[in-house]
């Protein structure tokens, strides 16, 4: 039989590498947590701001090219403005969040298609302004339409992208949770392993007491 001591170090090992590994896989879930709440989720939210504002700006576009007055004209330039001063602070607070270099592509690829989306807007506006319509028209149908398609499919993309990289966390962090569990219910084994032993231990030595007892009390009695 296995000495009580070395069975003492034993348990006592088992125990500690089970409450490390608890540690761990939670200090892992909290991580994996962090990264989705400070990360991946923020990131998914203004990217789909991002590509909610640039509809927003196209459709102030359309309304700019059909209005009849300056006043109108002006209105819509000014709410343009604003949805531009919008789009900007949504770029500024995801350019911290991108990670991935697929990410880092399809950002830069939606930077520069918006960068010349904004130029066809001015010459946009330059013709609205001088009720050139038509021609206004054909540049928002044709160079401008397809850089808005395509930079809208880099914000689909990046959203996508976001949104998986979530995905794989929490189905990490899942994993890490299992396994913190699986730990718990070790130690716990461990503990009720311990518990018997000992029952079983004090079992042994009150038996040889009173073994120890009546064996004096017989020879006492002869």
């Amino acid at each position: 039989m296995i000495p009580i001591k070395r069975q003492l170090l034993v348990f006592g090992t088992l125990v500690l590498c089970g409450l490390t590994g608890i540690t761990l896989f939670m200090a892992g879930i909290h991580g994996k947590s962090n990264e989705i709440n400070n990360n991946w989720l923020p990131s998914v939210i203004h990217v789909s701001n991002i590509n909610k504002l640039t509809s927003d700006f196209r459709i102030n576009e359309l309304q700019h090219i059909l209005s009849l007055t300056n006043d109108q004209m002006n209105a819509y330039e000014s709410e343009i403005a604003h949805i531009t001063d919008l789009i900007n602070g949504e770029l500024r607070m995801y350019e911290p969040l991108i990670t991935t270099p697929l990410e880092k592509t399809l950002y830069a690829d939606f930077v520069n298609k918006w960068n010349e989306y904004l130029k066809q807007h001015r010459q946009m506006v330059g013709l609205s302004r001088e009720n050139r319509n038509e021609e206004a028209k054909i540049l928002i149908r044709d160079r401008s339409d397809m850089l808005f398609k395509e930079y809208s499919l880099s914000l689909k993309a990046l959203v996508a992208e976001n949104r998986h990289l979530a995905h794989i966390e929490t189905a990490e962090g899942r994993n890490l949770l299992w396994l913190s569990i699986a730990n718990i219910l070790l130690i716990l084994g461990l503990v009720a392993y311990a518990a018997y032993m000992t029952v079983q231990y004090i079992k042994k030595m009150f038996d040889k007491v009173i073994t120890s007892c009546v064996s004096i009390m017989t020879e006492i009695s002869v």
